[in-house]
Protein backbone atom coordinates (compact mmCIF):
# COMPACT_ATOMS: atom_id res chain seq x y z
CA UNK A 1 0.00 0.00 0.00
CA UNK A 2 2.56 2.12 0.83
CA UNK A 3 4.53 1.37 -2.54
CA UNK A 4 1.20 2.38 -4.21
CA UNK A 5 1.51 5.52 -2.82
CA UNK A 6 4.70 6.37 -3.15
CA UNK A 7 4.96 5.90 -6.98
CA UNK A 8 1.33 7.92 -7.07
CA UNK A 9 3.57 10.73 -5.75
CA UNK A 10 6.33 9.92 -8.32
CA UNK A 11 3.64 10.56 -10.82
CA UNK A 12 2.26 13.53 -9.60
CA UNK A 13 6.35 14.92 -9.45
CA UNK A 14 6.57 14.30 -13.14
CA UNK A 15 3.41 15.82 -14.35
CA UNK A 16 4.13 18.92 -12.12
CA UNK A 17 7.80 19.50 -13.82
CA UNK A 18 6.25 19.23 -17.30
CA UNK A 19 5.48 22.46 -18.86
CA UNK A 20 1.85 23.66 -18.38
CA UNK A 21 -0.26 23.42 -21.39
CA UNK A 22 -2.78 26.43 -21.88
CA UNK A 23 -5.34 27.06 -24.83
CA UNK A 24 -5.10 31.10 -25.19
CA UNK A 25 -8.91 31.35 -26.13
CA UNK A 26 -9.07 34.99 -25.94
CA UNK A 27 -6.67 35.83 -29.00
CA UNK A 28 -8.60 33.18 -31.19
CA UNK A 29 -11.57 35.20 -30.03
CA UNK A 30 -10.05 38.88 -31.26
CA UNK A 31 -8.95 37.11 -34.69
CA UNK A 32 -12.13 35.36 -35.10
CA UNK A 33 -13.67 39.08 -34.39
CA UNK A 34 -11.26 41.20 -37.06
CA UNK A 35 -12.19 38.54 -39.42
CA UNK A 36 -15.94 39.60 -39.26
CA UNK A 37 -15.33 43.01 -38.50
CA UNK A 38 -13.05 42.69 -42.33
CA UNK A 39 -15.99 40.69 -44.04
CA UNK A 40 -18.17 43.56 -43.24
CA UNK A 41 -16.27 45.86 -44.79
CA UNK A 42 -15.23 43.64 -47.93
CA UNK A 43 -19.20 43.33 -48.03
CA UNK A 44 -19.67 47.05 -47.66
CA UNK A 45 -17.34 48.06 -50.26
CA UNK A 46 -18.51 45.60 -52.70
CA UNK A 47 -22.11 46.58 -52.38
CA UNK A 48 -21.23 50.39 -52.90
CA UNK A 49 -19.41 48.91 -56.18
CA UNK A 50 -22.28 47.24 -57.13
CA UNK A 51 -24.49 50.56 -56.98
CA UNK A 52 -21.73 52.46 -58.54
CA UNK A 53 -21.59 50.08 -61.37
CA UNK A 54 -25.34 49.78 -61.37
CA UNK A 55 -25.49 53.36 -62.03
CA UNK A 56 -22.85 53.29 -64.46
CA UNK A 57 -24.44 51.03 -66.92
CA UNK A 58 -27.87 53.16 -66.31
CA UNK A 59 -26.58 56.00 -67.66
CA UNK A 60 -24.30 54.19 -70.47
CA UNK A 61 -27.94 52.54 -71.47
CA UNK A 62 -29.52 56.24 -71.58
CA UNK A 63 -26.81 57.37 -73.71
CA UNK A 64 -26.29 53.99 -76.13
CA UNK A 65 -30.31 53.94 -76.56
CA UNK A 66 -30.94 57.35 -78.66
CA UNK A 67 -27.06 57.16 -79.97
CA UNK A 68 -27.68 53.28 -81.50
CA UNK A 69 -31.10 54.74 -83.30
CA UNK A 70 -28.71 57.61 -84.48
CA UNK A 71 -26.60 54.98 -86.04
CA UNK A 72 -29.28 52.43 -87.15
CA UNK A 73 -31.04 55.46 -88.98
CA UNK A 74 -28.51 56.54 -90.43
CA UNK A 75 -27.63 52.89 -92.00
CA UNK A 76 -30.91 52.40 -93.45
CA UNK A 77 -30.46 55.94 -94.91
CA UNK A 78 -27.05 54.55 -96.74
CA UNK A 79 -29.02 51.44 -97.50
CA UNK A 80 -31.86 53.17 -99.44
CA UNK A 81 -29.05 55.72 -101.22
CA UNK A 82 -27.14 52.53 -102.28
CA UNK A 83 -30.36 50.48 -103.58
CA UNK A 84 -31.00 53.76 -105.95
CA UNK A 85 -27.64 53.99 -107.13
CA UNK A 86 -27.35 50.43 -107.49
CA UNK A 87 -30.90 50.11 -109.93
CA UNK A 88 -29.30 52.52 -112.13
CA UNK A 89 -25.91 51.19 -112.88
CA UNK A 90 -27.71 47.69 -113.23
CA UNK A 91 -30.66 49.25 -115.98
CA UNK A 92 -27.61 51.59 -117.67
CA UNK A 93 -25.18 48.14 -117.55
CA UNK A 94 -28.33 45.51 -118.97
CA UNK A 95 -28.74 47.94 -121.23
CA UNK A 96 -25.34 48.57 -122.79
CA UNK A 97 -24.98 44.84 -122.56
CA UNK A 98 -28.16 43.79 -124.59
CA UNK A 99 -28.16 46.64 -127.03
CA UNK A 100 -31.42 47.82 -126.12
CA UNK A 101 -33.94 49.29 -123.53
CA UNK A 102 -33.69 48.96 -119.81
CA UNK A 103 -36.52 50.65 -117.99
CA UNK A 104 -36.31 50.85 -113.55
CA UNK A 105 -39.44 51.81 -112.49
CA UNK A 106 -41.79 52.14 -109.61
CA UNK A 107 -43.83 48.74 -108.82
CA UNK A 108 -45.70 47.75 -106.03
CA UNK A 109 -46.36 44.18 -106.59
CA UNK A 110 -42.86 43.77 -108.69
CA UNK A 111 -44.50 42.95 -111.77
CA UNK A 112 -46.34 46.23 -113.90
CA UNK A 113 -44.85 49.73 -113.47
CA UNK A 114 -47.13 52.56 -111.75
CA UNK A 115 -48.10 56.12 -111.97
CA UNK A 116 -49.33 55.88 -108.01
CA UNK A 117 -46.71 56.79 -105.24
CA UNK A 118 -43.36 57.74 -105.00
CA UNK A 119 -40.19 55.17 -104.70
CA UNK A 120 -40.59 54.28 -101.65
CA UNK A 121 -42.19 51.62 -102.87
CA UNK A 122 -40.02 49.00 -104.66
CA UNK A 123 -39.41 48.78 -108.15
CA UNK A 124 -38.63 46.70 -110.88
CA UNK A 125 -35.98 46.88 -113.63
CA UNK A 126 -36.94 45.06 -117.34
CA UNK A 127 -35.70 44.69 -120.30
CA UNK A 128 -38.08 46.78 -122.67
CA UNK A 129 -37.61 45.77 -126.74
CA UNK A 130 -40.36 47.06 -127.66
CA UNK A 131 -39.69 50.88 -126.31
CA UNK A 132 -43.20 51.27 -124.73
CA UNK A 133 -41.58 52.12 -120.96
CA UNK A 134 -44.14 49.50 -119.94
CA UNK A 135 -43.93 45.69 -119.27
CA UNK A 136 -45.89 43.74 -121.70
CA UNK A 137 -45.71 40.18 -122.34
CA UNK A 138 -42.70 38.28 -123.09
CA UNK A 139 -40.83 40.58 -121.17
CA UNK A 140 -38.07 40.01 -118.99
CA UNK A 141 -38.44 41.62 -115.11
CA UNK A 142 -33.85 41.99 -114.26
CA UNK A 143 -34.76 43.27 -110.84
CA UNK A 144 -37.34 43.44 -108.25
CA UNK A 145 -36.24 46.00 -105.34
CA UNK A 146 -38.98 45.20 -102.55
CA UNK A 147 -40.61 48.42 -100.13
CA UNK A 148 -38.27 50.82 -98.16
CA UNK A 149 -38.80 50.48 -94.42
CA UNK A 150 -41.38 52.61 -93.19
CA UNK A 151 -38.73 55.58 -91.98
CA UNK A 152 -37.23 56.08 -94.81
CA UNK A 153 -38.90 58.27 -98.33
CA UNK A 154 -37.37 58.20 -101.79
CA UNK A 155 -38.67 60.39 -104.62
CA UNK A 156 -37.87 61.51 -108.06
CA UNK A 157 -38.20 64.81 -108.93
CA UNK A 158 -40.64 65.47 -112.08
CA UNK A 159 -38.65 64.22 -114.82
CA UNK A 160 -38.42 61.45 -113.19
CA UNK A 161 -40.97 60.87 -111.02
CA UNK A 162 -41.81 57.66 -112.45
CA UNK A 163 -39.21 55.79 -114.28
CA UNK A 164 -35.71 55.98 -115.56
CA UNK A 165 -34.73 54.68 -118.95
CA UNK A 166 -31.66 53.48 -120.91
CA UNK A 167 -30.93 53.18 -124.63
CA UNK A 168 -28.37 50.92 -126.11
CA UNK A 169 -25.32 53.10 -125.36
CA UNK A 170 -25.98 53.72 -121.77
CA UNK A 171 -27.32 57.09 -122.02
CA UNK A 172 -30.39 57.82 -120.11
CA UNK A 173 -33.33 58.76 -122.74
CA UNK A 174 -36.63 59.54 -122.74
CA UNK A 175 -39.28 57.32 -124.72
CA UNK A 176 -39.59 60.56 -127.32
CA UNK A 177 -35.75 59.86 -128.08
CA UNK A 178 -35.02 63.10 -125.77
CA UNK A 179 -32.04 62.88 -122.93
CA UNK A 180 -33.10 62.24 -119.63
CA UNK A 181 -31.73 63.38 -116.29
CA UNK A 182 -32.86 64.04 -112.42
CA UNK A 183 -32.56 64.04 -108.57
CA UNK A 184 -33.49 61.30 -106.19
CA UNK A 185 -34.40 61.94 -102.50
CA UNK A 186 -33.30 59.52 -100.21
CA UNK A 187 -34.24 60.71 -96.78
CA UNK A 188 -35.70 59.77 -93.02
CA UNK A 189 -39.56 60.42 -92.45
CA UNK A 190 -38.86 63.52 -90.02
CA UNK A 191 -41.48 66.72 -89.95
CA UNK A 192 -38.01 69.23 -89.02
CA UNK A 193 -34.55 68.84 -90.72
CA UNK A 194 -33.31 65.97 -90.96
CA UNK A 195 -30.47 64.26 -93.41
CA UNK A 196 -30.61 62.88 -96.87
CA UNK A 197 -28.52 61.89 -99.40
CA UNK A 198 -29.50 63.01 -103.09
CA UNK A 199 -28.47 60.73 -106.29
CA UNK A 200 -28.29 63.07 -109.35
CA UNK A 201 -27.76 61.68 -112.70
CA UNK A 202 -27.87 63.44 -116.22
CA UNK A 203 -27.35 62.32 -119.45
CA UNK A 204 -24.44 60.37 -119.58
CA UNK A 205 -26.52 57.97 -116.86
CA UNK A 206 -23.88 57.77 -114.47
CA UNK A 207 -25.16 58.86 -110.57
CA UNK A 208 -23.20 60.43 -108.49
CA UNK A 209 -24.41 61.06 -104.84
CA UNK A 210 -24.67 64.33 -102.51
CA UNK A 211 -25.12 64.32 -99.07
CA UNK A 212 -27.47 67.03 -97.41
CA UNK A 213 -29.50 68.44 -94.88
CA UNK A 214 -33.50 68.98 -96.36
CA UNK A 215 -36.59 70.95 -93.99
CA UNK A 216 -38.11 68.08 -94.03
CA UNK A 217 -39.27 64.35 -94.94
CA UNK A 218 -42.53 63.01 -95.55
Amino acid sequence: MARGFSNAKQHLARAASLPSLSFDVAPRRGRAKAFMRGFSRQCGRSMVEVVMAISIISGATAFAVPEMSRILASVRLRAGMHSITDGLRLARYEAIRRNGRVVMCKSAEGQQCTAAGDWSQGWIVFHDPNNNGKMSPGETVLYREPPAPASLRVSGNTEIKDFVSYGSYGKARQLNGGWQGGTFTVCSMSTGNTDAYLVIFGISGRPRVQKTTVAHCG
